[in-house]
């Protein structure tokens, strides 16, 4: 499992909530809950994926991560609702956030989740998410970039074989601020961790098009045509180390 945090000063608080263990069951249909609404931060818990965007399957089960990340997202909820806390849910259902399911669905479905973040004013965001490989065998490496005790930006690294048969692979470059250098140190660090850890010759990516200009930079070339996924247009990028 994969919770990612945002506003690392509450982790504690956190933790703490995880271990008492409150019990979870409020109500599916309620968007927010508050016992004491002001007088605690505001937490938005985000369930990734939905409706027909599954996420990955289980291996042995074919449960759908997207079910798995709401059951997980409102159990936090309780905890979080029984500790004091308001707390706002990006999703209460299976169903996916995008209206309807024409080309770009999974980009209007990431928007909607935004604007729940911003127009809840949250102090704190956890995303919740699963990660599968077919092959206990298959490992990787999560690279985060930190400053001042709070994560900045993230990427995570997998050794050939698991991506892509020929070369290292990068994904989910996430940087929580744009306009600060932030992705591209990340990046670096990604490109270096897969020759360290995995001895990459070469490394490659699937681009979002809009962003392929960002790898550019760091010396990635594009290969092939653009491709469709989720509704949006990727294209695969490829670096020579």
């Amino acid at each position: 499992m994969k919770i990612l945090i945002a506003g690392r000063r509450w982790a504690a608080i956190i933790a703490g909530i995880t271990v008492a263990g409150a019990a979870a069951g409020a109500a599916a249909a309620l968007q927010t809950d508050t016992a004491s609404a002001g007088s605690m931060p505001v937490v938005v818990i985000d369930a990734g994926h939905g409706g027909i965007d599954a996420g990955v399957y289980g291996v042995n089960t074919a449960v759908k991560e997207s079910d798995i990340n709401l059951v997980i997202a409102k159990k936090l909820r309780g905890r979080f609702v029984n500790a004091g806390f308001e707390c706002v849910m990006t999703r209460t259902t299976n169903g996916g956030l995008y209206g309807n399911t024409s080309k770009g669905f999974k980009m209007r479905d990431m928007q909607q989740r935004r604007r729940t973040i911003e127009e809840s004013g949250a102090d704190m965001v956890i995303s919740i998410h699963q990660n599968t490989c077919p092959l206990p065998s298959r490992r990787g490496s999560h690279v985060f970039y930190e400053e001042g005790g709070e994560i900045l930006a993230y990427l995570r690294v997998l050794p050939a074989g698991s991506m892509f048969p020929d070369a290292a692979g990068i994904g989910r470059v996430i940087a929580k601020r744009r306009g600060e250098g932030l992705g591209a140190r990340v990046l670096a660090a990604g490109i270096a961790a897969a020759r360290r850890s995995f001895g990459a010759g070469k490394i490659k990516l699937e681009a979002q098009c809009y962003a392929a200009g960002f790898y550019e930079k760091a010396g990635f070339v594009r290969r092939g045509e653009p491709f469709d996924e989720d509704g949006i247009e990727h294209v695969l990028m490829e670096l020579e180390t």
